[in-house]
């Protein structure tokens, strides 16, 4: 297992956590004392929180601290596709009503979440900048470990996650998988994301993986 925790993620997973409404963190905290998901875990959850707060400072962090918290709230690696966004969802929609949420705030945050099941399929198509600010945030947030320094250490952990699958079929899984996005026009769909250059760095990640 790899052993390098990056504390400063760990801290930003403690802050968003304050963050939540108080009758969420012990659901949250729980969910993320799971075994076996190294990747997706606290020090994901800290990141993406993080690099919000460095880029917004306090705006849109009641939606952004659920859409973080409650994405991978369920994650079994060996799921069939969709299933963790879906159930993920649930544990959203049962816990809303009583978060002083809007309407639209929940269609939003589901909508998100499912996307996130596709970035760059359903998710490029049902969640836009101009329609869903947040929701459009949070999916490149997600995404930002494609292009993070950390991108080398991310695929240890996730083929961890994976330990079920035998080496052939995880990187032929791997393979394909970043493949589409290195085909897509974008990876990112924010201006945040690209003027940090994400979409670049992300590129040159997948292109020397793949080579």
């Amino acid at each position: 297992m790899t052993e390098d925790i990056n504390q400063d993620d760990l801290a930003g997973y403690e802050d968003l956590l304050l963050a939540l409404p108080e009758d969420c963190r012990g659901t949250v905290r729980t969910a993320m004392g799971r075994p076996g998901t190294p990747y997706h875990g606290k020090e994901h959850l800290g990141r993406m929180w993080r690099l919000h707060r460095e880029v917004f400072q306090g705006d849109g962090d009641l939606e952004m601290a659920l859409l973080i918290a409650y994405h991978d709230i369920v994650y079994d690696p060996q799921a069939p596709k969709k299933q963790n966004e879906e159930q993920s969802t649930g544990v959203f929609l049962r816990a809303a009503p009583n978060l002083g949420l809007t309407h639209q705030q929940t269609q939003h945050i589901t909508a998100a979440i499912l996307a996130s099941a596709d970035h760059i399929g359903v998710g490029m198509r049902t969640v836009r900048p101009m329609m869903n600010r947040w929701g459009s945030w949070f999916l490149d947030l997600d995404l930002e470990p494609l292009a993070s320094p950390y991108f080398d250490r991310n695929t240890e952990r996730l083929r961890e996650e994976y330990s079920h699958l035998s080496p052939e079929k995880f990187n032929a899984g791997r393979k394909a998988f970043l493949g589409t996005f290195l085909a897509a026009d974008c990876i990112f769909r924010t201006d945040m994301a690209r003027v940090r250059q994400w979409e670049q760095k992300a590129r040159e990640n997948i292109s020397k993986e793949l080579a």
